[in-house]
């Protein structure tokens, strides 16, 4: 997924900008009320140099000590006074306000940028989805765009302040007395040197651990979704060693990373005190030479306290900034990726389809060199059911996902009522497209919910009509709240032929002019595979349906029946006609009738 190449702090910038200008108004004055706070913290030290060099030193110089309380001196030192508090207040309310707006475009950024990152997941193809780890992906959508917010907020815009207030500070030093501002400058490049270093490391570290995590969200993924196959294999040690593995790992990068932002802390207190012990040691001399007032070396002082407080954040936020900047990495590695099927730039919205679909010598690979279909050729008319028979890996399932255009064919085309299907946009022809899969989505809502996924404000009459349809409507009833259950997570409170008669109903719901089945009675007992089975038939009256199948008495029940072997098209034709040519299909047939009979003296045996 990553292309191993570390995007740096512009690209970041180049990512968030487009959310950032959708809030402009809002930013203008953030930025504003950061600049306004930066004045405030750069006028404040003076009431107290004026109170020094203006009140303090001039009364204290005065032969006579009975004038110091006279009304003008406490006039002034008052308004100094209040001036500080003055300067202070105002400084809280910019800042409050600048803090509350930085917030707030920081979270819209971020939960725009979420919505847009999930979108693009979902829109990239499964070639990108079956190398990724679903855990993985979770973490980067979830914790590392909100690591990106919260080190924003609490880190990125604090430092930008502060970044803003040394420049001020700077100039101001150079301005009172430009000997120690220099002096008090000559430790950044030191500074700049030394984080520059450690903040590499720091970002390797970081964006190591950052995959760590999500590896660990991927191994816990892994495990409790296949929680029963775990427990019944007694994998419980394996996949627990397996997590602890990556749990150490990951503690380790995450010490690594405070050790390299502690020891640039460390760094930059000892160059800020050497800084400070030279102001201090020069600026003194500067006072008893007369070239430089008391007051004015406790505001240099101040100023270079202040001035020089971004370095320490920089240092205190460092490790911070570096998780955010490896989160950022992840979430830009996201968006670079482009889908292998994606719009043609003059596509069109597909229009209401008939359902003839057509397959003109159509090849497809996975894996170069590997071709899983060679050259097939077949036609469907309108309302025909198609079963599409063969061993497992000949392509069958790959038929199915090339109409919905989860891939596109490497050479060839396939066309639905005379169209290439890349001449249109994919949303509008998987809109008139339902599939119906081996293992199919039943998600944590209602059963009713569950049914109209895909036409949402369905009255509820056509929902118990689908049901019906399907065989669901008899078990939702006798469910604890009946079409209003709650159902568990990935089905997990309803057995596999409940769950197919869901997915069945959903589909019949739709009414989408053309019906996909991937092997829809697969690993179902006799009972649920032939209620299932006519249950497919009902739903499929008057629509194009294409059956994937290994149950021939299911594929027997089709117009036609294709027989599919090694990536070609070996046999093709009715059920009848394709046992009288005694041919693959004859052979697949006459062995699971074999099956099926041994399999039902088995029962017969057992029941007596």
């Amino acid at each position: 997924m990553s292309d191993g190449k570390r995007r740096r702090l512009p690209e970041t910038i180049a990512m968030v900008w487009p959310y950032l200008a959708q809030d402009r108004l809002r930013l203008l004055g953030a930025i504003g009320c950061l600049f306004a706070s930066v004045v405030m913290r750069m006028i404040e030290p003076w009431p107290l140099q004026y109170v020094l060099d203006h009140v303090l030193v001039a009364q204290l110089s005065q032969a006579s000590h009975a004038e110091v309380g006279d009304a003008g001196f406490l006039l002034t030192l008052t308004i100094c006074a209040i001036l500080l508090v003055l300067i202070a207040g105002l400084r809280g309310i910019v800042e409050y306000t600048r803090t509350v707006s930085f917030a707030r475009i920081g979270n819209r950024v971020v939960t725009d940028l979420r919505g847009d990152v999930f979108r693009h997941l979902q829109s990239l193809s499964l070639s990108f989805h079956t190398k990724a780890r679903s855990g993985d992906l979770t973490v980067r959508l979830v914790s590392d765009l909100n690591m990106i917010r919260d080190v924003a907020i609490t880190a990125m815009l604090p430092l930008v302040a502060s970044g803003i207030t040394l420049l001020g500070m700077i100039a101001v030093m150079l301005w009172i007395h430009w000997k120690l501002g220099l002096l008090a400058i000559a430790v950044i490049p030191i500074f700049l040197l030394s984080a520059t270093r450690t903040s590499r490391k720091i970002h390797a570290a970081a964006k190591q651990q950052r995959s760590r995590e999500g590896a660990l969200a991927a191994t816990a993924n892994e495990s409790l979704s296949s929680v029963k196959v775990v427990q019944a294999l007694s994998l419980e040690r394996y996949f627990s060693n397996k997590f602890g593995s990556q749990s150490e790992k990951s503690m380790k990068e995450g010490v690594k990373t405070s050790r390299l932002s502690a020891a640039l802390e460390q760094k930059v207190d000892v160059l800020i005190a050497i800084a400070s012990a030279l102001i201090l040691w020069q600026g003194s001399r500067y006072v008893l030479a007369d070239q430089m007032t008391i007051g004015g070396l406790v505001v240099y002082l101040a100023y270079l306290k202040r001035g020089f407080k971004p370095l320490q954040d920089f240092a205190k936020y460092t490790g911070r900034l570096s998780k955010a900047s490896a989160a950022a990495d992840r979430i830009s590695e996201i968006l670079h990726e482009t889908p292998a099927v994606s719009d043609r730039q003059h596509a069109t919205p597909a229009p209401a389809l008939l359902g003839r679909i057509e397959f003109a010598d159509v090849s497809f690979e996975y894996t170069e060199g590997c071709r899983i279909l060679n050259d097939i050729s077949f036609a469907i008319e309108p309302g025909r059911r198609i079963a599409v028979v063969g061993e497992s890996g000949a392509g069958k399932s790959t038929l199915l996902a090339l109409i919905c255009r989860l891939h596109d064919p490497g050479s060839g085309c396939i066309r639905i009522d005379g169209t290439d299907i890349r001449e249109w946009k994919v949303e509008s022809l998987r809109a008139q497209l339902n599939i119906v899969m081996q293992d199919n989505a039943v998600f944590a809502t209602t059963a009713r919910e569950n049914i109209s996924l895909l036409w949402n404000d369905a009255p509820n009459d056509a929902i118990i009509q689908a049901a019906k349809l399907s065989g669901a409507h008899d078990f939702i009833l006798r469910l604890p709240d009946g079409y209003d259950t709650q159902l568990g997570e990935r089905g997990t409170t309803l057995s596999r032929g409940q769950i197919q008669r869901i997915a069945i109903a959903r589909a019949a719901l739709q009414s989408a002019p053309i019906l996909l089945f991937d092997e829809p009675t697969s690993g179902l007992d006799e009972a649920n595979e032939r209620m299932v089975g006519d249950a497919i038939l009902r739903a499929s009256q008057g629509r194009t349906t294409l059956i994937v199948t290994h149950q021939l008495s299911l594929a027997s029940r089709a117009d036609q029946i294709l027989v599919l072997k090694d990536g070609h098209i070996v046999e093709s034709g009715s059920h009848d006609r394709l046992l009288s040519n005694d041919g693959v299909y004859a052979a697949m047939y006459q062995n699971q009738s074999s099956q099926w009979s041994a399999n039902s003296n088995k029962r017969m045996l057992i029941g007596s």
